[in-house]
């Protein structure tokens, strides 16, 4: 005769899980996408609405292409159209360092709200390394960034060339070398907010000799040697931005049969979340059963 188990009184117990879905982006035009006209490629970072270059100067050397300059005859570095994000049609770009040089380029712009004071923040951005003329074939292991509650300029060197800006960066990049031309690199950060910034600045602030680089084996022997990076998708938003999932419903069975004859052997509760518990308790309120995960 089969013998029938029936779970008189199941308990369980189970965390929900949270994922940054949606996310309230303190980055204006942190894609890009937004223009004020079409024009052609380079010098021409504040034809993004939004976006400067840490400089007293609009007529600075930090770039930015948008897919706009392709719609309109314009002709700008052939690489740039491939490493386009499609969801954003657009990037900027800005020399990281230049090997013997003072040469550097920066990005800034106006977050949509200061920062509160002890609340975190996650800090995002893709990057890719540009790289088509040989003298852009040095790649970095670090890259910075900055939030300040005043905007920032750099010193100016020769004109309207822009210098190192000498200051500690609020956030650090420092790990393998940022060389993988085929693919766009997502770098994550937690801030804690010291209070009241409101201004992100992009690039490197350390000097050279804190910034390891890598040459491309491209041949190229000149003494004059840019790491360049394209960078799209920049966001910041308090980590507490999260929303909660909606989880399927949990199937769970009422009876099972452990007698070997290999139809349902074994209780068990499908579609719950990682590191759920479980409780089983006899009709008279005692644990049968206990597991934690389940």
């Amino acid at each position: 005769m089969k013998k029938i188990y029936i779970i008189s009184f199941l308990s369980f117990l189970f965390l929900q899980q949270i994922t940054a879905q949606q996310i309230n982006n303190l980055v204006p035009n942190g894609d890009f996408s937004e223009i004020d006209s079409c024009f052609g490629w380079g010098y021409s970072i504040w034809k993004a609405p939004y976006w400067g270059a840490a400089l007293p100067n609009q007529y600075c050397s930090s770039d930015y292409f948008n897919e706009c300059q392709f719609n309109e005859s314009f002709t700008p570095l052939p690489p740039i159209n491939e490493y386009l994000i499609k969801e954003s049609h657009g990037c900027a770009g800005i020399l990281a360092i230049t090997e013997n040089s003072f040469y550097r380029e920066y990005l800034q712009v106006t977050l949509e709200s200061v920062l509160v004071k002890d609340t975190f923040y996650i800090f995002k951005i893709s990057i890719i390394p540009y790289y088509d003329f040989a003298q852009m074939g040095l790649f970095v292991n670090r890259l910075e960034f900055l939030l300040e509650n005043n905007k920032i300029s750099a010193p100016l060197v020769q004109g309207y060339i822009p210098g190192r800006i000498d200051t500690t960066p609020s956030l650090v990049y420092l790990g393998a070398f940022l060389n993988d031309t085929a693919n766009w690199t997502t770098l994550t950060f937690t801030y804690k907010a010291k209070g009241g910034e409101q201004w992100l600045t992009i690039g490197n602030f350390s000097p050279d000799n804190l910034i390891g680089t890598q040459r491309a084996n491209d041949g190229y022997q000149g003494p004059y040697k840019n790491a360049y990076y394209l960078i799209d998708n920049v966001k910041l938003y308090k980590a507490s931005d999260t929303l909660v999932r909606k989880l399927p419903e949990p199937i769970m069975p009422n009876v099972f049969s452990p007698n070997q004859d290999g139809v349902n052997e074994y209780y068990k509760i499908e579609n719950l979340p990682e590191n759920s518990s479980l409780e089983v308790f006899n009709r008279w309120g005692s644990v049968v059963f206990k597991q934690q995960p389940y």
